[in-house]
């Protein structure tokens, strides 16, 4: 019969197997939770959730106070968006390189938007549209809390976007 032999390391192969896992550990955290990956994940959350059309979803990543710069609110938002985004059969949303600023706990995305799919004629307009902005679209966030995921949505803008939601309320 064959023995096998299993040789118990040392203590000191062990305590340096611990650290050299907790510093690979360690760096790992150091990376995946800072702010501007953050940012960038939940960034593409929101971009992904507005794709999919999950409002409820697109809700829960803006801030209580979300106020645009045409004067919405998150409910109207979403309502907004909601109503537009109806027109699309298939709908794909890309940022074009996105460009993030992060000021402690605030920060800022600015990227082109560019929509493909197919839809209704509202839907080809919308596209039409989009594609003739030359300025990208800034998304401003607020880090809410000491966590590194609770970034949420406070404003978005855009300076050739002409609208005026008063007349749909």
């Amino acid at each position: 019969m064959m023995e096998i032999r299993f040789s118990i390391p040392s203590l000191r192969t062990v305590l340096l197997a611990l650290a050299v896992g907790l510093l690979v550990f360690a760096g790992y955290c150091a990376y995946e939770f800072r702010a501007e990956r953050q940012l960038s994940k939940v960034f593409d959350r929101m971009i992904t959730a507005v794709e999919a059309r999950d409002w409820k979803r697109v809700q829960s990543l803006m801030a209580d106070d979300y106020l645009d710069a045409w004067k919405m609110n998150r409910t109207q938002a979403t309502q907004i968006g909601s109503e537009v985004l109806k027109h699309f059969i298939v709908l794909s949303i890309r940022a074009d390189d996105p460009v993030f600023a992060i000021n402690h706990r605030a920060g800022s995305v600015k990227s082109k938007i560019e929509l493909s799919g197919n839809g209704s004629a509202i839907a080809q307009a919308v596209m039409s549209a989009a594609a003739e902005f030359s300025e990208p679209f800034k998304f401003t966030w607020t880090q809410e809390t000491w966590a590194p995921w609770s970034w949420k949505l406070t404003c978005v803008s855009h300076p050739e976007v002409q609208f005026d939601p008063s007349y749909l309320y």
